[in-house]
């Protein structure tokens, strides 16, 4: 565990210097950038492969079984792994032949993703609070989930654009590729377009979008089961969906996540009505709340189905900080109000780090950890 803390404030440190030297003095910024995305990814790279449970029940596999095929596709055609994990795997092997360079490679890509997305949303919440929040929810998690975490880094990326201007058509390219990096991508980024959408539309418009949409929620977690074995007869890699919905005896979802998302959407509410949040912000996060307790709620099918909610989590290391670094606040407020935040993050981290595939605590051969 220390570890973990000993990161987070090498990246709190480098990525505030980082914030505050973005417009001022860009070798500063460059080198503060590079030492907030590398050293995370040098960890990642140097962990031991029991340090996740995914590793060896995917990862090494797939890095294993380069060397048996000479081409790319012939490779890809025998796997059931995503494609754009598929040409990481294969070329780091080919390039370097290290299974630690595997590792760096997709921790180097997912914070990598993360930073330029907390880059891009600087001026709406500072980088050395959405960037250490990030990471505080996603870091030691992606060591386990690697490939979901590649495609919510990406997806994170490509809301940036949403967010900040209204970008529909750049969120849609980010959107189908993500489907590459993991396909559940694919689910969590449709709910987050939707919102959006509803977000621009007319009032009474958007109250028919979001009464349908509340009601669209409810009616996925009755039927959830069905609605995966219909997509399953899509066939092909389609047919992995109904993973999600399985018997196996892990169900169950988490009730501090799930008590989260219901006091976030009274947040929200009580930051619309004092002018906190402005109402098209606090309307969206109150919906990507909705949505992240539908998520948790499919846990009582399978744990699985409650990660998609993992692609709206990620939307909070936003949302929240915009309201605690609300020009609606004092200084002395927003300071506190910041801690808070860190504090939730750390204390729900601490909650559940159990759950996370064997991840905590922090082991390296290499490092002799």
């Amino acid at each position: 565990m220390l570890t973990y803390a000993l990161i987070l404030i090498v990246c709190i440190i480098s990525t505030f210097i980082a914030h505050k030297s973005a417009t001022t003095n860009k070798f500063v910024f460059f080198v503060t950038s590079i030492i907030a995305i590398v050293v995370p990814a040098c960890i990642a790279g140097l962990r031991g492969i029991h340090c996740g449970v995914d590793i060896l029940v995917y990862c090494k596999p797939a890095f294993d079984r380069v060397p048996y095929y000479d081409s790319f596709f012939k490779y890809y055609e025998s796997s059931d792994i995503d494609l754009f994990f598929s040409i990481l795997i294969y070329t780091t092997h080919n390039l370097f032949g290290s299974f630690n360079m595997a590792l760096f490679n997709i921790e180097l890509f997912i914070v990598l993703f993360f930073f330029i997305a907390s880059y891009k949303l600087r001026d709406e919440v500072p980088m050395w609070v959405s960037y250490p929040l990030i990471l505080i929810g996603f870091y030691a998690l992606s060591f386990n989930l690697m490939r979901q975490c590649l495609a919510i880094a990406f997806l994170t990326l490509g809301y940036t654009y949403l967010l900040r201007n209204d970008n529909f058509k750049k969120f849609l390219v980010f959107l189908f590729i993500s489907f590459f990096w993991h396909k559940t991508a694919v689910v969590g980024g449709l709910f987050l377009l939707f919102i959006h959408f509803a977000s621009v539309q007319k009032k009474e418009i958007r109250v028919i979008l979001s009464v349908s949409f509340v009601t669209a929620c409810a009616a996925i977690i009755i039927i959830f089961r069905a609605l995966l074995s219909m997509i399953a007869l899509l066939g092909g890699r389609f047919a992995f969906y109904e993973t999600y919905g399985g018997t196996n005896g892990s169900s169950g979802y988490n009730t501090v996540v799930l008590l989260g998302s219901f006091i976030c959407i009274f947040l929200s509410i009580i930051c619309y009505y004092l002018k906190i949040l402005n109402g098209r912000t606090a309307y969206i996060f109150a919906m990507i709340c909705v949505a992240s307790t539908m998520s948790q709620l499919l846990g009582i099918y399978t744990f699985f189905a409650s990660r998609i909610g993992l692609y709206f989590a990620a939307t909070y290391a936003f949302y929240l900080p915009m309201i605690a670094t609300s020009p609606k606040l004092t200084n002395r407020t927003s300071f506190i109000a910041v801690i808070i935040v860190f504090a939730v993050f750390i204390a729900i981290w601490l909650r559940i780090h159990g759950m996370m595939g064997g991840v905590v605590p922090y082991r390296s051969t290499i490092l002799d950890i």
